[in-house]
């Protein structure tokens, strides 16, 4: 009787439902589309949906969607405007929607979606939990039936890459076991980055039905990463586990070697090179606006490098090329050293010795060798170049230049035996005979590290290159002018002098031997190489990381090689490798190697999630003490470039996974609530 009052008195009121506890826990999502206003809740919505169940659906008279569902008794849920996203609201707790057949005021009515009438027994779905966890303002406490995202280690990744690699994701069975067992892990989208890396193997691949089964896999039932280990071990795979390196000694005693601690002490006499390198070193900075010791350093041991060239080797037959690349920052004086080489082989006569600043195609590099047998490029935007080199569309020249360059660099000794084409006899095959390319590359750490994934690490791309990061070392101070300086002539007389020992001259292409000057070392070198060439096993063998083995067995060789370098630019009469040069040598190559082993940690990202998580954690580290509050995240890059549903869910495995953590810090004025580094936290609660 009251209600038939309310509409005798009213008969053209709208129908409105509360939602929230009092309607039975009901959640309603609003997509409102403004387009006036440039608000568009669908594409909001279509960008957020990651599992939505069929529910009941009102078409408003506005042109927007309300999708109604039920939220659980633990949550307390409040309405608000633009909760997920522009034009996506939450109507819950003190909230209310207009339902069928209200009118809105642009005069179209409220209509239930034809296959979502709840009078033709539609069901209310339960709210998908992604909804509100981490995105709506006042859930607490967190939903019980979600699992916190805890991230797996890089060491755990690799691992299981590893692993994985012996089994094959054909059989749908094991197929999902080893679903089970990474979604068992709690790693959430890390894991589910795996499961998807490793099925795409297979030609039965279906996104589709790779993400329904994903959300459908129960995490308890009992499958874990130890089933993942058992079949691969089934199928040849060896366990990574640590161990102790065993050596037989000269009397023939076992004697077992622990890998040494890895330091990143910087060497006393790090930028004190020998002889002629220190002349070289000393001219750069001379000559620079912006002193950088670590730049003048790379190029003055790829311009010795390249003169010694194929004139001389170590004892092991190894010549002397280098792949080194600089990382610093932008404007931080990465060209000013490639601009002095070229001072200096223009001094000297040598300008032949310096390649051009792009490569082009892998023949094009194969013919530049051809003319000149030692020969080093110098590339700006490293990373950039390689970036581009795999791409989908790069074409087949630029697919064969990695390639290339990486047997170039191990030909050194031997013949190097060209590509064989149909017409031979305008397109003629070309050998190389004991070629010697070296590469002075620059580039940024941000183009650098986006290059890389695993692939390039264990494919022996990034082991060969001499990688030497300057981005979190001290800046060089800006010099208010320059002076001209001429290159002193001690460099030229060494360069002048280091030609007349070639044993064989004129063109590759002519040579049918070479026989080059072999540098011996001092007992007390060799034995440190003996050392060193035990503990670099030894830290191999107690690695489970993949991608470090594959670093670490180069250590020995360009410490070998720059050893060799140390000694012609110390006495080209005398010619050995002195217990100082070999200690300068290993200590260069293990510095930087243990630099570039902990930062390759935190910047090769194979899946897009764990690209995310990295570029979200080095922005907030890159605020400082300052941190990135809420209202950041939403309005600055590079978070703005994600939906909000994904911001979301990668600063709370940020937080979960221990890296950042959302602080009050303390300011002048208002208070600041922001996420800051762990480590950042650690430092305030100290002062």
């Amino acid at each position: 009787a009251i209600v038939a009052t309310w509409w005798k008195k009213q008969p053209w009121a709208n129908i409105a439902i509360a939602t929230g506890i009092k309607s039975g826990r009901l959640m309603v999502i609003d997509l409102d589309c403004k387009p006036d206003k440039g608000i568009d809740g669908e594409e909001t919505w279509r960008q957020l949906d990651e599992k939505t169940p069929d529910t009941v659906e009102v078409l408003t008279g506005g042109g927007g969607r309300h999708l109604y569902f039920t939220y659980p008794d633990n949550v307390d849920l409040k309405s608000g405007t633009n909760v997920l996203g522009p034009g996506v609201d939450i109507r819950a707790e003190n909230g209310y929607v207009l339902v069928p057949p209200s009118l809105h005021a642009s005069g179209k009515r409220y209509e239930w979606e034809a296959s979502s009438d709840p009078i033709d027994g539609v069901p209310v779905a339960p709210a998908p939990l992604w909804s509100m966890n981490g995105h709506a303002k006042g859930v607490r406490p967190t939903i019980e039936t979600i699992n916190p995202t805890e991230l797996l280690p890089a060491v755990k990744v690799n691992e299981l890459r590893s692993a994985l690699a012996f089994i094959s994701s054909d059989d749908r069975d094991i197929w999902l076991k080893v679903g089970m067992a990474l979604k068992s892990t709690n790693a959430g989208q890390q894991a589910y980055g795996i499961w998807t890396e490793w099925s795409q193997q297979s030609s039965k691949y279906d996104p589709r039905d790779q993400q329904k089964t994903w959300h459908s896999i129960d995490s308890s039932r009992g499958v874990s990463l130890s089933t993942i280990f058992w079949m691969a071990k089934q199928n040849g795979w060896v366990d990574p586990n640590p161990v102790v390196a065993v050596n037989t000694i000269e009397n023939g005693v076992n004697d077992p070697v622990i890998a040494p601690i890895v330091e990143e002490t910087v060497p006393m006499n790090l930028y004190n090179p020998p002889g002629v390198l220190k002349s070289i070193l000393d001219y750069i900075l001379q000559t620079a606006y912006i002193p950088q010791p670590p730049y003048a350093l790379n190029a003055a041991l790829s311009l010795a490098a390249t003169v010694l060239g194929r004139r001389y080797c170590g004892e092991t037959k190894l010549r002397t090329n280098l792949y080194i690349v600089s990382i610093g920052t932008t404007g931080s004086g990465k060209e000013h050293p490639r601009e002095a080489i070229r001072s200096i082989l223009d001094s000297a006569d040598c300008d032949h010795l310096d390649g051009g600043e792009n490569i082009a195609s892998g023949q094009g590099l194969l013919t530049r060798v051809s003319i000149n047998p030692s020969i080093m490029f110098q590339l700006d935007e490293f990373g950039l170049w390689m970036k581009s080199l795999q791409q989908k569309n790069s074409g087949r020249y630029n697919g064969e230049i990695m390639p290339t360059l990486m047997k170039l660099y191990t030909s050194t000794n031997t013949k190097y035996k060209g590509t064989e084409y149909a017409n031979q006899r305008e397109r003629p095959r070309v050998d190389l005979t004991f070629p010697c390319v070296n590469i002075h590359a620059t580039t940024t750490g941000e183009t650098f590290y986006s290059s890389l994934s695993s692939a390039e690490v264990v494919n022996g791309c990034l082991n060969r290159l001499l990688v030497v990061d300057t981005t979190d070392m001290p800046e060089g101070e800006e010099r208010e002018s320059i002076k001209d300086i001429a290159v002193p002539p001690e460099i030229i007389g060494w360069i002048e002098e280091v030609i007349k020992q070639e044993r064989t001259r004129g063109n590759l292409k002519g040579l049918s031997d070479c026989a080059p000057i072999r540098i011996s070392k001092s007992p007390e070198a060799h034995k440190l190489f003996v050392q060193f060439l035990r503990e670099s096993k030894a830290r191999r063998k107690a690695e489970t990381n993949l991608e470090n083995i594959y670093i670490l067995r180069r250590m020995y060789e360009k410490a070998d090689k720059i050893a060799t370098i140390c000694a012609c630019a110390e006495d080209l009469d005398r010619l050995i490798v002195t217990k100082e040069h070999a200690e300068w040598a290993i200590q260069f190559v293990t510095y930087h190697t243990n630099r570039l082993l902990r930062l390759i940690i935190d910047r090769i990202a194979d899946t897009p999630f764990e690209q995310s998580l990295n570029d979200f954690y080095r922005a907030i580290t890159d605020r400082g003490e300052r941190g990135v509050t809420v209202r950041e995240l939403n309005r600055d890059k590079p978070f703005r470039a994600y939906p909000p549903r994904d911001r979301g869910q990668i600063v709370e495995t940020l937080v979960k996974s221990g890296q950042i953590s959302l602080m009050e810090l303390k300011t002048a004025g208002r208070k600041r609530i922001a996420y800051i580094p762990v480590n950042a936290e650690e430092d305030n609660h100290h002062e």
